[in-house]
Formats: C-alpha cells, sequence, structure tokens
C-alpha cells in the first residue's frame, strides 16, 4: 500500500508533501502506476492496427487462394460464412410470392424485390471519439512541453508520460477515422473491443489512483489530490457512454417486404430480426411476452413466429442444395460455422468457469495472511503503494465475481446458440423426411420378412390409400424420437469439445492446487470411467429393449383405436384391454431394470463422490506432507465436484452419439429408398406429361429383398386412352387398381408410361383431409360457387349436405370417419370432378352407394362436367356403365384379355376444362370448419387435484419414507464442509487419521441415504405409472363410439405416447428434485445467515427478486408448454396423412402445396419450442447475475468482518448454494409444472363419458330362435347427442327368428345407424329395443355385442395370423377356422386338416369364381402373417375373413353392412349363397346396395328422412309402381334381373 510517512526530524514536511503529491499527479497522467501497466496502455492501438490490417488482408487473400483451391474455398464456405444469408431469405419463393396458385401468363409478373432498410448510424460514435482525440492531444502536448529539451523523440520510446498520451490518442483517432470515412450502420465489433480495453484502463488506473489517494492520508493535499485521483473518470464516462450505444446498434439490417411474407398466420414477427446486441446478451427482447403473460393468459398467436433465417422453408432449401453425399455430412456442413462460434463461447465459458474458484482460493488465502501489517512506508525511492492481504481480498472478490459474470453470459450465449443448432436440423431433416415422403413409393403393402406367406401388399387395399401402420409408424417415429435425437444430440454437440476443455482445465488448476496427489483422485475417476461406459451400455441395451415394448404397445394401441369400432362391434374390448395390458407389464419390467442400471449408477457416482476427495487429501496431507489448509480443502472440493461432470459425460456422450448415429443411419436409409417411377415424377410430367397410357408396358409390385414369392405382374399394356370414358373391368383380383396405380407410378415400370401434369384420382377406399367437407373438395383450388355447386349436384352430396348440422363446413374427421361410407366415395369423386384437370381416374366408385345414387352418379358421367376430358373408371358395375364408355378393357390375372372403342359418342367442350376458370371467390371460403373441436389446453396455475392425483397413485406410505430420508441429505452435506473447515483450521495436523476418518463416515453416510431414497422413489413411480396408465386405457375404451367419432386418433395417441412417457419418466423425479432443493436452500440460507448476518437482508432481497422472476416467467412457461403440447399433434397428423393420402396427393400434382403447409406446422412447433428455450436463458441469466452479486456481497461481508477462512470458505460456499439451490428448485418445479400438464391431459380423459358398464348376464342360449319374435322395436328415436337433431324418428317393427331382412334406402336415411343401435352404439333417447324379450339396454354391453355378429363395409383385420383373425379369444379348433375359410371360398378344399399354408390361390378354379389376388398373398392359411389393418390383403379377401370370423361365431342374429360391395358379382353370388345355406336358423339385417343379393329377402325395410317408408316382402313392393323399392329397383340397370329373380 501507498503510505507517506511524514519524517518531521530527517526530511521537510513539505517536501514529504510535495513529492507524495507529484507521485498521484504523475500516475495520473501518464496513466499508469507501474511499467507493466505503461505497456498495457498500447494494447488499444494494436488491436485496432492489427484488426484494421486483417480485415484488409485477409479478404483479399482469400480470394486469390480460393481462385487457386477448391478445398480451401470449400472450408471457407463451411467455416466462415453464414449458411442462412440475406440472399438466401430473399430468394425463397414462399417470401416472394403472395399467392401460390395458378395465374395466366400475363398476370404472373415478378412480385417486387424486398427492401433491405440500413438503420442509421448513431452521430456519437463520430463525435465523442473525436473529442477524446483533442483531449488526449491536449495531454500529450502539455506532457512533450515539460520534456527536458534533449531528448523530445526519445521520449516516445522511454516516457510512458509521452508513449501512453499518444498511444490513446492514436486510438480515438483511428476510430474517429473510420467512423468519418465509413460509417457504422451495425455495431462496429473492432471499435467495441478496443473501447473495452480503454475502459478496463481507466478503470485499473483509476483504481490505483482512488487506492493512493486513500493511503497516503495526507489532509494537507485536500481537493487537488481528490481531483487528480479522479482525472480518469471523464475516459471511463465516455467509454462506457460509447460501449452503450454501440451494443443498442441493430444486429441486422431489416427486411421489408412489398408483397406478403412468410405467413405467420397473423402472429408478431420475431424480435430477434430487429434485435440489439444488448438485447441479445440479456434476452431482453422477450420482455413484450412476459408482460403480456401477466396481463392474460397467452394464446397460440401471441407467440412470435420463427426468425426469417431459421424459417423451415429457408433452411431446407439451403439444405437440399448441399452436394455432400451422405446425411451426415450435410448435418454437418450446415452447422459448421454455428458450431465454431459454440467453440467459442464454450471456450469462454469454461475458462472464467474455472477462474472463479482459483480467485476463491486466493481470496481465501489472502484472509489466512491478513493478520500481518495492513500498512507499508513510503519513500521517494519506494513510491508504489502496496495492498494489504485483506485489501487483495476484496480484489479477489471482485475478480470472483466478474468470472462469474463472464461464464454467466458467455455460457448463456453458448446454450442459446447450441439450441438453435438443434432446432435447424430438426427443421432441415423433418422437411428433408417430408419431401422423401412425398416422392417415395408407396410401400405400404409389404409385410416383412418371415411371414408365412409374405405377400407383397395388396391389390384392392392399395387403392384404398391406407399404407401399412408400420410404414407410418416408421415415418412419425422418424420424425419424432429420431428427430428429436439429432435436435439434443445438436444442442449437445459442445460436449464433444467442451469435456477435453474442462479436463485440461481442471487438471491444470488441480495440479497447481495440490500437486501430484491430485492426480490420484483424478485417476480414480479417470477408473471409473469404463465402469460408467459398461453400466452406459447396459443401459443402451436395456433402453433399446424397452423402446422395442413400448412400440409393441404403442402398435397394440393404435391398431385398437384404428379399428375401434370393429372391437367394440364384436364385444372384444376386455380382450384387447388386457393384451394392451400385458405389452405395457412388458414395458414395465424393462423399466425397473432400467431404474436397476440407474442404481448401480447412483452407486458408483456416491462412491466416487465420496473417495475421490478423501484418496487426494490422504496423499496430500501424508505422502506430501503438507498442510491441509482451509482454501486448498474447499477450492479442491469444488475443482473435483467440476471435473466429475465432464467424466461422466463422457461415457454417456459416447452412448448418445452411437444412439444418433442409428437414428441418422435410420433417416439416410429412408432418404435412398425407391422413389415412384421417373414418369410420375412432378419435373418430369411438367416437362413430357401431354397424354394418359401406355406404350409397351410391363409392371410388378416391389417386393422385399428376402422374398421368394413372385411378384404379381401387369403385361404387355400398350394402348392409350381416348378422350371421354373408358373403363377397366375384371374379376376381384385381376389387376384393375393396379393398372391405375400404375399410371401413378407406384408399381416397377418396364416400358413408357405417359401420366399428365395433374390427374384427378379418387381412390376405392377414399382419402380424406382431417378438414371440412367444402375444403375436400376444393383441395386448394380456388372457390367457384357455380361450379361448386354443380359438382355437389352431380355426386348426390346435397341432401347430404342438408342433413349434416353444419352443410358443407362440417369437419369431416380423421379418414373420414365421421361420414359415411356412400359419402366419403361421393367426396372424394367431387373432388376429382372439381379440380381444372383433363384426365381423371375413378377407382370403382359405385360399391360404396346404392343403386339409385349409382344411377345418379352414372347420368354424371355424360354430363358437361366432363366434356372435353379423359375418364378411366375401375368398376365391377360393368352393364350400368358399358353403354357410356368409348374404351373398354377387361383384365385377367394381370394380362389385358380385350380392349375394344365403342360407339358411345365423345362429347366436346369449348374450353379446356384444365384451363383454370377465373371467377370471384365465395367470402364463405374462410368459414370455419365445424364438427370437432380444437385441442384445448389448461390456463392458469396447475391444479392441486392434480397433485393429489399423482401422490395417491403412488401412495402416500412410500412419500413419508422418501421425505424421512430426504430431511437428513442436507444436514450431512453441511456436516462435510463444517469438519473440513475444522480439519483445515486444525493447529495439529498429525492427527490426519482422525480427521480423514470422521470425515470418509460424513461422506458414506450421505451416499448410503441418497441411494435408500432413490430407491424409495422408483418404487413410487412404478406405482404411479401402473395405476395411472390401467385407468387412462379402461376410461378410453370404454368411451361412446360418437366421443371417437369427434375426436382425432392422433390426439389420443398423444395421450398414450409423450404423456404417457412423461409420466414414466418425469414427474416423480421432478417431485424428488423440488423436495430436495427446497430442504438444501432452507439449510444454506440457515448456515449463512449464522455465519454472516449481515448478509440476511441482501440474500433476502436477492431470492425476493428471484421469485419475482421466476413468477413471471412460469406465468410464460406454463401457457407455452401447455401450448406447445398441443402442436406436436399437427405434426404428426400431416405425415400420417401425407403417408396414407400420398397417392392422391401425387396425381392432383400436390405435393408442393403440402410441403408449404408442412413448413407452416413445422415452424409453429418450432417456434413454441424455441420460445420455450428462450425463455429458460432468460431466466438462467437474471439468476446466475443474482448468484453474481451474492457471491461478492458474501465475499465483501466475510473479509470485512473478519471471520475465520475456514467460516468464510463455509459462507460463501452457502451463499453460492442458497441462490443456485433457489434456481434448482424453481426448475425442478418448472418441470414438475410441465410433467403434470402431461399428468392433466391423462386426466382429462380419465374422466370421459363412458359406456354402460352394468347390466344383466343373458342365459347362454339367448338369444334363442324358439321364440315368436326376436327383434322387437318400438317407438325408437336416436340422436348422437342432445343438441342434435333426430336421426331416427319414432321407428317401430317386428322381426321372428331365422328371418332375414334387408334395409335399403338412400345414403343418409338411417340405415347404419339402425343396425347399430342394436349393438348400443348409441343409447335411445326415446323407445325401446326388444331381442327375445330382452330389452338391451339393461343387458350387459359386452355380452350383448358378443351375441351379435356385426360384418361393417370395411372390413379390418389386426396384425398377427390369420388364425388370430378368425378367433381372437382361441375359442375353436384348428380344423373349424380352416372349414370356415373353406365355406367363403377364400382356400381350397386340399389339407384343410393342416396349420400349415393350406392352398395356393393361384390353384383356385376361377370359373367357380374363386378368389385370384393381383397383389395379396398368394397363399392364405393360419398362420400367413396378417399386416397392421390387414393391408396385404386385398378389400375383397379382408370381407372374406370377416365373414369366416362370423361363421365361427355362429350368431343367432348377423348384421352385414354391405359387406360384399368391394368384391365382384360372381364371386358375390357364391358369398350369398354361402349366407343362405351357413345361417338358416340365424335372423340376418342386410344394408345392401347391390339389390340383386337382397332381393329373395323375407321382407325389406325402406328407410327414408330416419323413418319407415316400407316394410314388406320384395315381391310385393316391386309390384307396386308407387313404391320407394320399386324406384331403386328401376334405376339400378339391373330391373329386369330383379324381376326374374323375384318371380323364380
Amino acid at each position: 500500500m501507498l503510505v507517506i510517512r511524514v519524517n518531521d526530524t530527517n526530511t521537510n514536511t513539505n517536501d514529504d508533501i510535495i513529492i507524495a503529491y507529484n507521485r498521484i499527479l504523475t500516475l495520473n497522467k501518464s496513466s499508469t502506476t507501474s511499467t507493466s501497466l505503461a505497456w498495457l496502455s498500447l494494447a488499444p492501438l494494436l488491436f485496432l492496427l492489427i484488426a484494421s490490417i486483417l480485415s484488409f488482408i485477409v479478404p483479399r487473400f482469400t480470394t486469390k487462394i480460393s481462385a487457386k483451391s477448391t478445398s480451401f474455398t470449400y472450408w471457407q464456405q463451411v467455416l466462415l460464412d453464414p449458411f442462412i444469408t440475406e440472399d438466401d431469405i430473399l430468394s425463397t419463393p414462399a417470401i416472394n410470392l403472395t399467392d401460390t396458385g395458378t395465374h395466366d401468363d400475363e398476370d404472373n409478373q415478378a412480385p417486387p424485390r424486398p427492401l433491405i432498410v440500413q438503420p442509421h448510424p448513431p452521430l456519437s460514435l463520430k463525435l465523442l471519439p473525436a473529442t477524446q482525440s483533442v483531449a488526449w492531444a491536449s495531454v500529450l502536448l502539455k506532457n512533450w512541453l515539460h520534456l527536458p529539451p534533449s531528448s523530445p523523440l526519445l521520449a516516445l520510446l522511454i516516457e510512458p508520460n509521452i508513449y501512453v498520451p499518444f498511444s490513446i490518442f492514436l486510438t480515438w483517432l483511428t476510430i474517429t477515422t473510420t467512423e468519418l470515412v465509413a460509417p457504422s450502420h451495425l455495431p462496429p465489433y473492432k471499435h467495441l473491443i478496443t473501447i473495452i480495453l480503454l475502459l478496463s484502463i481507466s478503470l485499473i488506473t483509476l483504481a490505483q489512483s482512488l487506492h493512493s489517494h486513500l493511503e497516503s492520508r495526507i489532509p494537507e493535499l485536500g481537493w487537488k489530490s481528490l481531483l487528480a485521483a479522479w482525472s480518469r473518470a471523464p475516459d471511463v464516462a465516455v467509454c462506457v457512454f460509447l460501449v452503450v450505444r454501440i451494443v443498442q446498434m441493430p444486429l441486422m439490417a431489416q427486411i421489408r417486404f412489398q408483397t406478403k411474407s412468410l405467413d405467420n398466420e397473423g402472429r408478431p414477427p420475431s424480435p430477434e430480426d430487429t434485435n440489439t446486441l444488448v438485447g441479445s446478451l440479456t434476452y431482453s427482447w422477450m420482455q413484450p411476452i412476459m408482460t403480456l403473460a401477466s396481463q392474460r393468459p397467452l394464446n397460440f398467436f401471441d407467440v412470435w413466429a420463427l426468425s426469417l433465417n431459421n424459417r423451415s422453408e429457408v433452411l431446407s432449401k439451403k439444405f437440399k442444395s448441399l452436394t455432400e453425399k451422405s446425411l451426415r455430412n450435410r448435418m454437418l456442413h450446415a452447422s459448421a460455422r454455428d458450431i465454431a462460434i459454440d467453440f467459442t463461447l464454450k471456450l469462454v465459458a469454461v475458462t472464467f468457469s474455472y477462474l472463479r474458484p482459483y480467485f476463491i482460493q486466493r481470496l481465501l488465502e489472502s484472509l489466512t495472511l491478513a493478520s500481518s501489517s495492513d500498512k507499508t512506508s513510503i519513500s521517494p525511492s519506494n513510491p508504489t503503494p502496496s495492498w494489504s492481504p485483506r485489501s487483495q481480498a476484496y480484489i479477489y472478490a471482485c475478480f470472483a465475481f466478474l468470472s462469474m459474470t463472464g461464464r454467466t453470459l458467455a455460457e448463456q450465449q453458448h446454450f442459446h446458440h447450441a439450441r438453435r443448432i438443434g432446432m435447424r436440423l430438426r427443421s432441415e431433416i423433418t422437411v428433408a423426411v417430408f419431401e422423401k415422403v412425398l416422392r417415395r413409393k408407396d410401400m405400404g403393402g409389404r409385410t416383412g420378412a418371415g411371414s408365412t406367406a409374405s405377400g407383397a401388399g395388396k391389390e384392392e387395399g392399395k387403392a384404398g390409400e391406407t399404407d401399412s401402420q408400420a410404414s407410418a409408424g416408421k415415418v412419425v417415429t422418424l420424425v419424432s424420437d429420431d428427430t428429436d435425437r439429432v435436435l439434443r444430440m445438436g444442442c449437445d454437440a459442445h460436449l464433444i469439445y467442451g469435456t477435453p476443455l474442462e479436463l485440461i482445465l481442471s487438471l491444470f488448476f488441480l495440479y497447481n492446487l495440490m500437486g501430484w496427489s491430485a492426480f490420484v483422485g483424478f485417476s480414480i475417476l479417470a477408473i471409473t470411467v469404463p465402469i460408467n461406459f459398461n453400466l452406459g451400455k447396459r443401459a443402451i441395451e436395456i433402453s433399446r429393449r424397452r423402446s422395442s415394448a413400448r412400440d409393441a404397445r404403442q402398435g397394440a394401441l393404435q391398431e385398437l383405436l384404428g379399428a375401434i369400432r370393429t372391437v367394440k362391434f364384436f364385444g372384444w374390448t376386455d380382450a384387447w384391454i388386457a393384451k394392451t395390458e400385458a405389452r405395457r407389464s412388458e414395458e414395465l419390467r424393462w423399466m425397473i431394470q432400467e431404474w436397476i442400471n440407474s442404481l448401480y449408477m447412483t452407486l458408483l457416482w456416491s462412491f466416487i463422490n465420496a473417495v475421490v476427495p478423501i484418496s487426494a487429501f490422504w496423499c496430500y496431507t501424508r505422502l506430501q506432507q503438507q498442510e491441509l489448509t482451509v482454501a486448498v480443502a474447499f477450492t479442491a472440493l469444488s475443482l473435483f465436484t467440476m471435473v466429475r461432470g465432464p467424466l461422466n459425460q463422457i461415457p454417456e456422450w459416447g452412448i448418445r452419439i452411437l444412439q444418433t448415429n442409428v437414428s441418422i443411419q435410420r433417416m439416410e436409409s429412408f432418404l435412398q429408398e425407391d422413389d415412384v417411377a421417373i414418369h410420375a415424377s412432378p419435373d418430369y410430367r411438367f416437362k413430357y406429361g401431354a397424354t394418359l397410357g401406355f406404350e409397351n408396358v410391363t409392371a410388378h409390385w416391389s417386393q422385399p429383398l428376402e422374398s421368394r414369392q413372385e411378384p404379381f405382374t401387369l403385361q404387355n399394356l400398350d394402348f392409350m386412352f381416348p378422350e371421354g370414358l373408358s373403363i377397366v373391368t375384371g374379376k376381384t383380383g385381376s389387376g384393375k387398381t393396379s393398372l391405375l396405380l400404375t399410371l401413378l407410378g407406384e408399381l416397377e415400370v418396364q416400358g413408357t408410361v405417359h401420366l399428365p401434369r395433374a390427374v384427378s384420382y379418387a381412390a376405392q377406399h377414399p382419402w380424406l383431409e382431417s378438414s371440412s367437407v367444402r375444403d375436400n373438395i376444393l383441395f386448394g383450388h380456388h372457390f367457384i360457387r357455380e361450379r361448386y355447386t354443380a359438382v355437389l349436384e352431380a355426386c348426390a352430396l346435397l341432401p347430404d349436405l342438408a342433413v349434416l348440422a353444419s352443410g358443407d363446413m362440417t369437419f369431416v374427421g380423421e379418414r373420414g370417419i365421421s361420414l359415411s361410407g356412400g359419402q366419403k366415395a361421393r367426396i372424394a369423386l367431387a373432388r376429382a370432378l372439381y379440380a381444372p384437370t383433363k384426365y381423371i381416374l375413378l377407382d370403382d366408385v359405385f360399391s360404396a352407394v346404392d343403386s339409385h345414387t349409382a344411377r345418379h352418379l352414372t347420368q354424371t358421367l355424360q354430363g358437361p362436367l366432363l366434356r372435353g376430358r379423359t375418364c378411366v373408371l375401375v368398376t365391377h358395375h360393368v352393364k350400368l356403365v358399358a353403354p357410356l364408355a368409348s374404351f373398354q378393357i377387361h383384365l385377367e390375372h394381370g394380362r389385358v384379355i380385350s380392349q375394344q372403342f365403342s360407339t358411345a359418342s365423345r362429347i366436346t367442350n369449348e374450353s379446356d376444362p384444365s384451363t383454370p376458370m377465373h371467377e370471384t371467390e365465395d367470402d364463405d371460403e374462410t368459414d370455419t370448419p365445424v364438427g370437432a373441436e380444437a385441442e384445448g389446453w389448461e390456463t392458469g396455475g396447475v391444479k392441486g387435484s392434480i397433485y393429489f392425483t399423482y401422490l395417491r397413485a403412488s401412495t402416500w406410505s412410500f412419500w413419508s419414507i422418501f421425505l424421512l430420508l430426504l430431511v437428513c441429505r442436507p444436514a450431512f452435506s453441511f456436516l462435510e464442509q463444517y469438519w473440513l473447515r475444522i480439519w483445515g483450521e486444525a493447529p495439529d495436523n498429525n492427527a490426519t487419521n482422525y480427521y480423514l476418518g470422521i470425515y470418509a463416515g460424513i461422506t458414506f453416510s450421505s451416499m448410503l441415504l441418497i441411494m435408500a431414497s432413490t430407491a424409495v422413489l422408483y418404487v413410487a413411480s412404478y406405482h404411479a405409472s401402473r395405476k395411472i396408465f390401467t385407468n387412462l386405457v379402461q376410461t378410453v375404451i370404454h368411451a361412446p363410439i360418437r366421443w371417437f367419432d369427434v375426436t382425432p386418433v392422433g390426439r389420443i395417441i398423444g395421450r398414450f405416447t409423450h404423456d404417457v412417457s412423461t409420466l414414466d419418466n418425469g414427474i416423480a423425479g421432478n417431485f424428488s428434485n423440488l423436495a430436495t432443493h427446497l430442504l438444501f436452500m432452507s439449510t444454506a440460507l440457515v448456515v449463512t445467515m449464522v455465519i454472516l448476518p449481515a448478509t440476511l437482508a441482501p440474500i433476502i432481497l436477492f431470492a425476493s427478486i428471484y421469485l419475482t422472476l421466476f413468477t413471471r416467467y412460469l406465468s410464460v412457461n406454463r401457457d407455452i408448454n401447455r401450448i406447445g403440447a398441443t402442436s406436436s399433434s399437427p405434426l404428426f397428423s400431416a405425415f400420417h396423412q401425407a403417408v396414407s393420402g400420398i397417392s392422391t396427393i401425387r396425381a392432383f400434382g400436390k405435393e408442393q402445396e403440402f410441403r408449404a403447409s408442412l413448413c407452416r406446422i413445422l415452424d409453429d412447433n418450432l417456434a413454441l419450442w424455441y420460445c420455450s428455450c428462450t425463455l429458460d436463458v432468460w431466466l438462467s441469466i437474471r439468476t446466475q447475475l443474482l448468484s453474481s452479486f451474492c457471491l461478492l456481497l458474501t465475499a465483501v461481508f466475510a473479509v470485512y468482518s473478519r471471520v475465520s477462512p475456514g467460516l468464510a470458505g463455509i459462507a460463501i460456499t452457502s451463499s453460492q448454494a442458497i441462490i443456485q439451490s433457489l434456481d434448482w428448485l424453481c426448475n425442478a418445479y418448472r418441470h414438475l409444472v410441465v410433467g403434470l400438464n402431461s399428468l392433466e391431459r391423462i386426466t382429462e380423459y380419465l374422466v370421459l363419458p363412458q359406456e354402460p358398464a352394468e347390466g344383466i348376464i343373458p342365459p347362454a342360449i339367448w338369444p334363442s330362435s324358439s321364440g315368436s319374435c326376436m327383434v322387437s322395436v318400438e317407438d325408437l328415436e336416436i340422436r348422437y347427442s342432445q343438441d342434435l337433431p333426430a336421426v331416427l324418428h319414432g321407428v317401430s317393427f317386428q322381426v321372428k327368428p331365422g328371418e332375414r331382412i334387408a334395409i335399403a334406402g338412400r345414403t343418409g336415411s338411417g340405415k347404419s345407424t339402425l343396425a347399430q343401435s342394436l349393438l348400443r352404439f348409441v343409447e335411445p333417447s326415446r323407445g325401446t329395443i326388444r331381442i327375445d324379450g330382452l330389452d338391451i339396454t339393461k343387458i350387459s354391453i359386452e355380452e350383448l355385442r358378443r351375441r351379435i355378429t356385426f360384418l361393417p363395409q370395411d372390413a379390418i383385420l389386426f396384425s398377427g395370423s390369420v388364425r388370430d383373425n378368425l378367433d381372437p379369444l382361441s375359442e375353436h379348433t384348428d380344423d373349424e377356422c380352416l372349414d370356415a375359410l373353406f365355406r367363403v371360398h377364400l382356400i381350397t378344399p386340399h389339407n384343410t386338416a393342416t396349420r400349415v399354408p393350406t392352398a395356393s390361390i393361384d390353384s383356385l378354379d376361377t370359373s367357380q369364381g374363386s378368389l385370384k389376388a393381383s397383389h395379396g398373398p398368394r397363399i392364405i392359411g393360419l398362420d400367413t402373417v396378417v399386416a397392421p389393418g390387414g393391408h396385404n390383403f386385398s378389400s375383397g379377401q379382408r370381407q372374406l375373413v370377416a365373414l369366416a370370423r362370423a361363421l365361427l361365431r355362429d350368431s343367432r342374429i348377423i348384421i352385414f353392412d354391405e359387406s360384399t360391395a368391394q368384391i365382384d358379382h360372381e364371386l358375390d353370388s357364391l358369398i350369398q349363397n354361402t349366407i343362405r345355406t351357413e345361417f338358416p336358423d340365424a335372423t340376418l339385417f342386410t344394408i345392401a346396395h347391390r339389390l340383386r343379393t337382397i332381393i329373395d329377402y323375407n321382407r325389406v325395410m325402406v328407410l327414408q328422412n330416419g323413418k319407415i317408408v316400407e316394410f314388406d316382402n320384395p315381391g310385393r313392393l316391386l309390384s307396386s309402381d308407387d313404391s320407394l323399392f320399386h324406384e331403386m329397383c328401376r334405376q339400378s340397370g339391373e330391373y329386369g334381373d330383379l324381376v326374374a329373380q323375384v318371380k323364380q
């Protein structure tokens, strides 16, 4: 310290005063107190000069090298150039184009280019540096004039009073000149760094001046000394002002669009696009949403859109342009520059992180030395003041504060940047996968290897646009699990380079602290790495098996939910619930194994935590014979704790790299799958697509490599479809649908296929979007009211829309589940007719409609909507449409048996229908679909009942034991620190074994407490997971069928995937973390208060500030996570819809529209995720800054209060623990709230309305055929909801045992509702239904459905074998099952007593009407593998298996709902004969559109508008000219045959 001692006896007092005063003046004039500080003053000038030179030389140097070296150019682009530039944003079509619709050439003008607006350069960047230049020039001139005249030039090199102000003058002059010549619109970073250096030097000089002034204590100097000490304050003020001004400058130029930009769907633009440097550092740009959330709950449109350079349209376009072959290399290229920036930030953060314990160590050492004298003398020969140990402790406290603050700023920037890397990768890969889905060959029919009869797919089923769930599930897994894994890898990629860096720094500081003893502790850490790695490998294997079990469970659930009607039809809900529970039990078994392995890892971690410091301290004190001081003990513990993290991350990171590599390989394998045939690609169709037909084409279905079956093949296709109507006919399985799909590119093709740019396509099983009826018909085209109305009339949809509650704005539901089969078929037909395409492909559109509607649709085929268009129709209704056809093709076994032109006239059109009609769009186009509610979310805090739901499910007793163990953990933790303080301050260092033994006992006791509490926590979590999942399955499966009609399956699946996963993995741990950190924080607060009572007030202040921040944060984060939980379902639904309807999408040429829609959905999902991540950073940076200030104040109070070093170490550690535990506590609460949000969503489904669970069990022989009345219905009224109109009105009838009743009527008349009411799918709102004398509302609903067999129009098969589908409850023998297959003509009578494949379909006699599939299994037996949904079977095969299932059940009442509509007439005749002979005593109800299948029934019931208008013998009804049934027969096209059958 500088102390001026006045010696009255030897020296004149005034001389001493003058000496001291001159020293102070010299100090401030020269801006230095030592030579090192003087030379440090040259740093700003040197940095500025070097930066300026490099900025001038490097671009020219790189340009020359780039011209000679392509590899250098590549790496320059990868590492130095931004991945997304302004040109990339401006060139993205979705930004520049106002509309993606079709326009005339004269209207298709290039949109105006967006404007790039540069911000104005601040004037202060010119004025203040100029002022500083003048001020320092005057200082330089003054000092120069006071130099001796002998050597003025030499003074520039040796005299600090000259070269210091000269260098600072040049620095300010350079900044001034640069800003005048090239004003800075964006932050000038080199000037910012230069000014920060100048500010640092000024602060150091000012601090030294003030210290000199305070320590001199010469009152005679008065205000002059004080003024001299503060002489550098103006420099500090100017530098601070300039730094503040620069960090407030925008980081990028603003892009202003003159047209519609990327569609934000009404959401605010991202504040990041106009962010400043200070906003980037402090995340103050989050303030608007924080303020809004404090005023009201947030909604979806309150969250801003992604920044322009993070939009999926922009990223995917750039990612697609990369030339690397492998996906991994493309990902690295896309992220290389971001990773380089992240590496720099990580380097800075880690360096600052390890400086903090170093400065705390120096602080504790200074306190140990503080007992020595704080004063030193000063003399003319020794003018430099010195710093006492206690003063140095203050300095080290400040340095610790600065290092912690620097680490906070760098680390949070690093975290935010890393998350952006992960988000960008997920966006790029998700769009890449979707683009592949749009061009990939549809592989839905494959069953995979190992099937007994491994048919590659289906023919008629293929037409149904229903890709197998295995394929759809794979795609959904790619975009959920695999992309999430890549996202997490991108977010945590810093561990690759951060871990080695941390290890190097920790070893350096540990060796510097303890010498070679540090390597003993470190070696123990290193030795455990292989053990940890093996445990990690075991965890991987367990995780893989658990994932397989989870996939199996989820597959069963998806299959169950997708076929819930069939399961309920047959009364199999309990059996399927048991099947799901069995797979859930297997999943839980592996979850227990995972927890056991986790306990082993916890044991290893706890053991290391105890052994490492013990061994290091023993070597340090016993072998090195060093004294264990408080500084060494606390610093070593801190460093060992810090190094343990990166060492533990090494095996974990290696495992995660392997996992991510598997995911990348899966995605790359998917991206390398076969695309559709070249003729079906958009580019090829755009260039060459002008006609429709084949030239010498042979086509076959793709087969798995391991399949030994010959694929179905279409041969010798050589014809072009003429204008007009062309029909394709043939038996079931002849290849009709395969011919259409060959046109669409789904088969392997040899030859030339001609496919126009866009064709309309209506599949046999229609694919509909989850949208309104109108949106499905428009399919992205403009709404033209006249054309739209004409299409509705042509497709007979107007009566249906009149019945629907919301007309054409009715939400059709997923897969059109809320519509009848006929309605779905006609909406698909309407979509095909409305599209302005010249070519139309129709696949058996008559199969699902009644005869009257079929006749009406036939008239449509010759109406004005088809004039001038080419229409190809696949049909079994040959007699109905043959007179209209101008070209006819007949297929058998994949061969064209005949092709002929007919004399049907071709109707021409004045205009090309493919030319868009420019009409005014109707305002109704923007109406919102009605019928399915959007998924909602809770608002406000989590209700207390949700907490108690989980705690009750996991049992209170386990939580009581857990809390008891938990209370002891913080007590032992602080007892460990207290014992280290006793040891470090002990005067007798010979009792090392004593202190070490007690310390070991404390640490091992802590280890046992951790193990016990973790084990109890796992047990509680297991009980909760098992109980809540069981309740969830029970309530969902027993919900009324109406609930499934209005609830998308994707929404239900979300509860069983993400929410159940959160339930299994997160909630119990979050409860534990919450309680743990609460106890640790409370203990730390008490300890700090006892040691330093003065810190109580600031700590409480800091805690209050933090709680205020956290409350604001939580209100936003809670809403964001609730909204975000609903944003994943649309993303998965978009993929599921694209996969299931890909043939339709490609046929219409709508790939780009669906891609754009996916990008919008993905951006919405990632915007919420990004906002949530940024919220975390917003809170963390403020928390850690508070922790830094808490550290500073505690250290200052500890130094000022003169406590012992040991207590100071405990106080500092405890103060850090308070804010840190408070941060962890709030994080635990946040994660708990997020987890409880999932539990909220689950609990919402635990209170669903339920089907009646109680009822009587009827006798075993019920229903019996011995009574006089089998079914009696009286005054029946049915309505689907109390607020909806009735569907059936006052229906009354009676049916005798053994009667065969046909139910006829037009679409929407109530036929299916009446049939399903017999199974209590909808409870009667009035009236009764009695079966064999019993009121069905009094009977157990499961028993009722088991006794009645219902065969729906769309037969559903389940994954497994044919045996499993015939008899899922194993109630019949193999012989009975084989006999049933034979009786429905699905197999031949050969070897019917065996379980092996019983017959080759090729061997069947097709003249007998037997089935031959074009794309189904070639061999069918009991062990034949059935794909999920039965999609490797044709539609006809599935219906026959369902019929065989009915034969086995042998019910007394059987309901057929058009169950043979999708097979040819010849085979249908055989099936009808089987029904007549096999069910002689059963009462049959048949809903049939083919009137000749029911013309011989006992009675026909005709429904109209929900009422029975006719109920009599078919002959009598047919003979009455006024009968509706008579009119239906006349319009069927088979009137003569029907009359003949009646007469027979």
